[in-house]
């Protein structure tokens, strides 16, 4: 088990990473870090939209944002606001507090540098 920003976190589906698709950041090359269980993405746009379709359930998905700007103003799930216990952000990780079975949206919206 690990932690970010204080959090634990287990990622079980980490065999099986999602299929992610970016809007506002491209996906790096390798796309998974398997050993940290985490989608690599660099951030191109203050807004990234992420479509994730699961192969099979993703369990706290973790995505490694370079280049994002230190303040993430808004995150959202399917259209839904997240609260801050649903998710936590250090500048540089985004790990979400959910179980994704299905293709699901993620907004992330960041302040201006």
């Amino acid at each position: 088990m690990t932690a970010i920003a204080g959090k634990p976190f287990f990622n079980p589906s980490a065999p099986n990473p999602p299929k992610v698709e970016a809007e506002g950041a491209r996906l790096q090359s390798p796309s998974y870090h398997t050993e940290r269980r985490a989608t690599l993405l660099t951030v191109e746009k203050p807004i990234v939209s992420l479509t994730i379709t699961p192969t099979t359930p993703c369990v706290h998905p973790v995505f490694e944002l370079q280049k994002a700007p230190r303040t993430l103003s808004r995150a959202e799930l399917n259209g839904r606001e997240l609260s801050a216990t649903d998710y936590a952000w250090d500048g540089r990780v985004f790990w979400l507090n959910a179980t994704l079975r299905e293709q699901t949206q993620l907004r992330l919206e960041f302040a201006a540098h």
